[in-house]
């Protein structure tokens, strides 16, 4: 399940924080939809750059996460409730982060409660030897986008062939794996030409909380630009 996320707008983001995987399982019933899904994981395994807008809704408190993730820059907005945000950028070796929010600020970078006061809104530089730089740069990848929206093996069944934007695209329906509790159903969408994902829908429940997400994916393949912030204060600043 996806993902590094800040815990300013849907605290441990209800039923899917980490119940779900994708792993692939049994064998499956529809041997063509199996077929397809391993053709569709190849296809993103192998891509080089997406952007992506992903919606997140639970128990009617949503929260959006947009950008564009590539190997050597990536860029990734979260917006939730009363203008709640993080933005990270990533180029190179070099990692940003600012947020309004002195939650993620104590909780993802480790700053304690007066000092995330003072740091909010500001941009923020991770070095290589900073605690969240790695857990920040795992999960701004491709597969971390869409991973969550792959069908098991074992349930993943063909669906209908329809249009979205233009695009021909082929649908895999099945339910993803819960290690307990939630129930999840997942459909993706993907283009019928490039077998690249152009939506992921997915719905989970649990006693009375509902969880749903949507990802619109788009630009596979084009060179994502990020621009580094003008000023940054060092991580080291705050912590030192």
């Amino acid at each position: 399940m996806r993902r590094f996320v800040p815990p300013l707008l849907l605290g441990a983001l209800g039923i899917l924080s980490a119940a779900c995987s994708s792993a692939p399982s049994s064998q499956s019933a529809d041997p063509a939809a199996a077929r397809l899904l391993g053709q569709v994981q190849a296809a993103v395994q192998k891509a080089s750059s997406v952007t992506f807008s992903d919606i997140t809704t639970v128990n009617n408190q949503s929260q959006t996460i947009a950008g564009s993730f590539s190997a050597v820059a990536s860029t990734e907005d979260l917006a939730g409730a009363k203008g709640a945000y993080v933005r990270v950028r990533v180029l190179g070796t070099s990692v940003w982060v600012q947020t309004n929010s002195t939650s993620s600020l104590t909780q993802v970078l480790g700053l304690s409660e007066s000092t995330a006061s003072k740091a909010v809104d500001s941009w923020i530089q991770l070095s290589s030897t900073d605690g969240p730089y790695n857990q920040l740069l795992q999960s701004m990848t491709i597969a971390q986008t869409v991973d969550v929206y792959f069908p098991t093996r074992s349930s993943v069944h063909l669906g209908t062939t329809t249009t979205i934007n233009g695009i021909k695209v082929r649908t895999l329906t099945g339910s993803v794996s819960a290690s307990s509790g939630p129930t999840a159903t997942t459909s993706l969408l993907v283009d019928a030409t490039t077998l690249l994902p152009v939506r992921g829908v997915l719905n989970a429940h649990q006693g009375g909380a509902r969880e749903t997400k949507r990802c619109d994916y788009s630009a596979w393949g084009a060179k994502v630009a990020v621009e580094a912030p003008s000023s940054a204060a060092p991580l080291s600043s705050f912590t030192g």
